[in-house]
């Protein structure tokens, strides 16, 4: 005598939908992971940027200078709203290590350019401790005033 017949036909959709469901969740990851090192990458480029631009014009219009590099180093990978630069100067580089005042400063200072990002792509609907936050700190000095180089 034989048991009672179980139907076997959804038993490869259930399958499927168990493995797609891992397999989309790891498709997605990666792609985030490859998405913040592709944002990393073109934010500290952007440190760069601004930094040689600010060096070349002595510290002036600096925030003309960060806003214009990050608007033209986005691409889409980064809200530029979730982008903070900071930037402190002093005569020395004691004084820039110790704080120094805020802004670029003048001809021949040392700037500290601190930039943090946020790199999630819900912004702050993400909790605290999983955020992707990027930190990059860079020191420069700004270019002579012509008078100084006389």
């Amino acid at each position: 005598m034989k048991g009672p017949q179980y139907g076997t036909r959804g038993s490869v959709s259930v399958e499927f939908a168990l493995t797609a469901t891992a397999f989309v969740v790891i498709l997605a990851m990666s792609l985030e992971v490859a998405r913040v090192q592709v944002a990393s990458m073109l934010l500290e480029r952007s440190v760069y940027d601004i930094a040689y631009q600010i060096k070349v014009a002595r510290g002036q219009d600096s925030d003309v200078i960060v806003e214009s590099v990050l608007a033209a180093r986005n691409n889409g990978l980064f809200s530029v709203d979730e982008v903070t630069v900071a930037l402190s100067s002093a005569p020395t580089m004691e004084g820039a290590l110790a704080g120094g005042a805020a802004g670029a400063g003048g001809g021949s200072d040392i700037v500290r350019l601190d930039l943090s990002a946020n790199l999630n792509l819900l912004g702050r609907l993400v909790p605290e401790p999983l955020r992707i936050n990027r930190t990059i700190v860079y020191y420069f000095q700004n270019e002579p005033d012509l008078e100084d180089v006389r």
